[in-house]
């Protein structure tokens, strides 16, 4: 008796619209297309039959409901496959770094698909995702999410598209104009018919047709099985009844029966193994000291596949619907012996585990301490998917509501650490079970999504009714998220205070994450300068750190960037963000979003965009969008400076669709009014900011390092003729940058006094001005704050008669506007040298309108000597993306050939 069917019936136009897709992609542009419909519909089957006729690779990876977590199971699977398709004689890379996160691993995998092109397009199936492990999934869509002219055709095959298993950022993926979503039905009767009859059942009726689809459903696996077991004149009498479609798992079972004793116990130890394993795994199960004759009898009966594999016997089941009959069907008492036995087969601790759970018929309290045990490890080594999964099994059998309310809220806290918001929000009813968890749980949810004075209110009230001595988890991690709270509300005392506690209760917080950062961030913005740089004086290198210590050196990053020391901040920033160990995703996406402000600082803007939007589009990946706000405004400043107004206030707007906190609006505020500078708009500039002059003395609006906005305040006050309101702006921002002996506030305050001085004719006064932010820029790495202080000088000189001193500040400031590409300053600055009689022609190069952000990036990048792997590493791209962008440049400036675009960027420069 046959229990699968090999026979394909049917589904033209999905094979159509997937030839279509494979077209689309042989041409280069990357597309996705999910399968989705209940098991049995034939989507493997569709799936393959498409992929058979194609010139493609095909790298085949499926999930196992047993391995669920195995961390970055599934894509290791596409992972081997796309080294063995490498053109290249040693692919760079064919196992994941030891800890990688998410983002580290889709690199990786990016890295992998774009070498697997080297010997055409590539196919990527995704079998059963719904059963793979989360971190492969996450892997997979940040890889998706950066194929731009790659010939990649993925394919993810699920029951349904909103299985809370699979990743919102994969489902956001799936719904987009590069995707197409088929949703299989059942068989029509006619195709039912032609089934029946490539079987061997001869012609069916209509009558009978009709019968056998209203039963099955049209189901080609259901219809398949009902065929086998019903004669045709019982098909075609419509008083008869037929079997129903779970008769496909009585089939299942009458085969089994029909074997012997021992091809019984082999495939019933098979089915508690899972989808797959070793034969002599399954045959120490079943107790048979010899099972190839069990074996070969199971796959006579069309029960199980066996082949081998690094010279050892493997058995798999044919369908998973056949393996699933076979587990359900085995009484409980067998079950539990088989599990105990396949427990001590195993030295994988999660694969352990899993089958004593199976093997526990009720609460048992040394598996429940242990799975407590295990999902705390898990949480410690940053694997907090897993940890989420182990505290909801520990969850599941305990009898203690108490204790398993304080398991939810701890799946939830590891959820949201893995950037999972939708699973946490799915998970969180389990953290219900009383007052404190509840609180906990909701706040956190609250945090995570953006609701700032809702999460404070509930952690808050979550403090107060919990017992620090009791419940010292649950109490660090309130403490934890309410020093967070208070920071981004401009509290910085308070902050400090929460940041106190939950350093205290460190020990008990397994995984505990950014303790140390928020706690020198809150001592700098509170007034305690000194103690925060002395806290981070002798870090150690990032590859040596410990995860406490590169919490500490995200933090020393962004003291350095505020206290000018933009090089180290790059240093620490880019360290942390790169480390090998596991992070959690808010820890990265911390670490690189505070590098996109260093770079932007240091004048490296392509660079400063390219992380930003990698940032965002993560973010959006996660469902987090706590940083948001922050990165949208660096983006929009840099933009805004080149002049591309439009799209700095799309990042405007993308600030503003989330809920801001009192420092985020103080940020964005700085940027509306750097964008309303720009454009020539001085009372919509003012507006922006005049508000942030009635902020609190402590606020962090007032950090002449944080947010540098009183020196443009100024300047728009002055070209204004409103003298005094400038001056008072001016003198607070002098003394806080004196205070600090901050260099670059000190540089901008001179700049902004000179041209104060300058627009009353104090000539004398503007010239000691200017030459003191120049001696302060001096002392910095921001190219773009000296040549407006070059281009504000020069300009005074020129209208003061002195045109050959001004044309030595104007050429330098020319260069290096020009190199940035600050499009509108660049255009100022030629005016003014056209008015000192040394007129400029605009020269391409790194200033060329015409270059995106990411064109600049790559044409830095090759100009620096990369070849296109490491730009495409360098970047997170596929190399393919960097070719496509390369073909760009050379098109728009007119070259054919990487070495005469270098020529032609490095002359640009001179």
């Amino acid at each position: 008796m046959t229990i699968t069917t090999q026979v394909f019936v049917g589904r033209g136009p999905e094979l159509a619209a997937i030839e279509g897709e494979l077209d689309r992609v042989r041409a280069g542009r990357p597309r996705l297309v999910l399968v989705e419909g209940p098991p049995g519909i034939g989507k493997t089957a569709l799936v393959r039959r498409a992929l058979a006729a194609a010139d493609f690779h095909v790298l085949r990876a499926s999930g196992e409901e047993m391995e669920q977590s195995l961390p970055y199971g599934v894509a290791s699977q596409l992972l081997e496959q796309a080294a063995h398709h490498s053109a290249g004689p040693h692919p760079e890379a064919t196992a994941f770094p030891a800890d990688a996160g998410p983002q580290a691993a889709g690199a990786v995998l990016l890295g992998a698909l774009g070498e697997a092109q080297g010997r055409g397009p590539v196919a990527v199936l995704v079998d059963d995702a719904h059963w793979a492990d989360a971190s492969s999934l996450r892997a997979l869509t940040f890889a998706l999410r950066r194929l731009r002219a790659d010939r990649v055709l993925t394919v993810v095959v699920v029951p349904e598209v909103t299985d809370a298993r699979i990743p919102e950022g994969l489902r956001r993926l799936c719904s987009r104009e590069a995707s197409l979503q088929l949703t299989l039905s059942g068989l029509s009767e006619r195709e039912l018919g032609v089934l029946g009859d490539r079987l061997g059942y001869g012609r069916l009726d209509g009558a009978a047709l009709a019968r056998l689809r209203a039963q099955t459903g049209g189901n080609p696996l259901y219809a398949a099985a009902t065929l086998r077991q019903t004669p045709p004149d019982v098909l075609r009498d419509p008083g008869a009844d037929l079997p129903a479609p779970g008769g496909y798992a009585r089939e299942v079972l009458a085969a089994l029966a029909a074997t012997g004793e021992d091809t019984r116990r082999l495939v019933r130890a098979a089915s508690v193994l899972g989808e797959s394993c070793l034969l002599r795994h399954a045959g120490v199960v079943a107790g048979l000291p010899d099972p190839l004759d069990a074996v070969e009898d199971a796959v006579t009966h069309h029960l199980l596949t066996c082949r081998y594999a690094g010279g050892e016997a493997g058995v798999a089941f044919p369908h998973p619907l056949t393996r699933a009959s076979v587990y359900q069907a085995i009484g409980p008492r067998e079950r539990a012996r088989a599990h105990r036995r396949a427990e001590a087969l195993t030295t994988d601790q999660a694969k352990r585990l899993q089958h004593r759970m199976r093997a526990t018929a009720r609460p048992d309290v040394e598996l429940i301490a242990e799975l407590a045990r295990f999902a705390r490890d898990q949480a410690a080594a940053g694997s907090w998917e897993s940890a989420a999964e182990y505290f909801g099994h520990a969850g599941d059998f305990t009898a203690s509501a108490r204790e398993r309310a304080r398991f939810g809220a701890e799946a939830v806290h590891a959820l949201l650490q893995a950037g999972q918001v939708a699973r946490a929000t799915a998970v969180a009813p389990r953290a219900y079970g009383d007052h404190v968890t509840r609180a906990f749980a909701m706040g956190s949810l609250a945090q995570a999504t953006g609701d700032v004075e809702g999460a404070m209110t509930l952690l808050d009230d979550a403090w107060r009714h919990c017992d620090p001595e009791r419940d010292a988890t649950l109490a660090g991690r309130t403490a934890h998220h309410l020093s967070v709270l208070h920071l981004i509300q401009d509290r910085g005392q308070e902050s400090l205070s929460w940041s106190r506690r939950a350093l205290e209760l460190a020990g008990h917080q397994p995984g505990a994450d950014l303790l140390h950062y928020y706690h020198v961030v809150s001592l700098f913005l509170s007034g305690h300068v000194e103690r925060a740089i002395e806290l981070t004086r002798t870090l150690p290198d990032p590859a040596m750190a410990t995860s406490g210590e590169l919490d500490a050196l995200v933090g020393r990053g962004a003291l350095r960037i505020w206290c000018d020391d933009l090089a180290g901040a790059r240093r620490d920033l880019a360290g942390a963000a790169a480390a090998p160990r596991r992070l959690s995703v808010q820890h990265r996406l911390l670490a690189t979003g505070l590098l996109s402000m260093a770079e932007y600082r240091l004048g490296h803007w392509d660079e400063g965009l390219a992380l930003g939007t990698t940032v965002l589009s993560i973010e959006e990946d996660c469902e987090q969008y706590w940083l948001t706000p922050y990165v949208h405004t660096v983006q929009a400043l840099s933009l805004a400076a080149r002049g591309e107004t439009e799209r700095a206030r799309g990042h405007v707007r993308g600030a503003r669709r989330h809920a801001l906190s009192r420092a985020a609006a103080g940020h964005l505020a700085h940027a509306e009014g750097w964008i309303a500078v720009v454009e020539g708009d001085l009372e919509a500039a003012v507006s922006a900011l005049a508000p942030l002059t009635e902020v609190p003395a402590s606020s962090v609006v007032l950090e002449p390092g944080v947010i540098p906005w009183q020196d443009l305040l100024a300047d728009v006050y002055t070209a204004l003729g409103e003298y005094d309101a400038a001056d008072a702006v001016l003198i607070t921002y002098e003394k806080a940058a004196g205070s600090r002996a901050l260099a670059s506030a000190m540089a901008g305050a001179a700049r902004a006094r000179g041209t104060w001085f300058a627009a009353q004719g104090r000539t004398a006064d503007a010239t000691a001005a200017f030459e003191r932010a120049l001696r302060h820029i001096a002392g910095t790495t921001m190219p773009f704050e000296r040549a407006r202080i070059e281009l504000a000088y020069g300009a005074f000189l020129r209208r003061a008669g002195g045109k050959a001193a001004a044309a030595g500040h104007l050429v330098p400031a020319r260069r290096t506007l020009e190199r940035l590409g600050a499009v509108p300053f660049l255009a100022h600055c030629d005016r003014e040298l056209a008015a000192c009689g040394r007129p400029s022609s605009p020269a391409p190069g790194f200033g060329h309108p015409a270059l995106t952000p990411q064109e600049h990036t790559v044409a830095q990048f090759v100009l620096a000597g990369m070849a296109n792997k490491q730009i495409a590493r360098q970047m997170v791209l596929s190399v393919k993306t960097v070719e496509y962008h390369l073909g760009h440049i050379y098109a728009k400036l007119g070259v054919s050939s990487r070495s005469a675009l270098a020529a032609r960027l490095r002359g640009d420069r001179s």
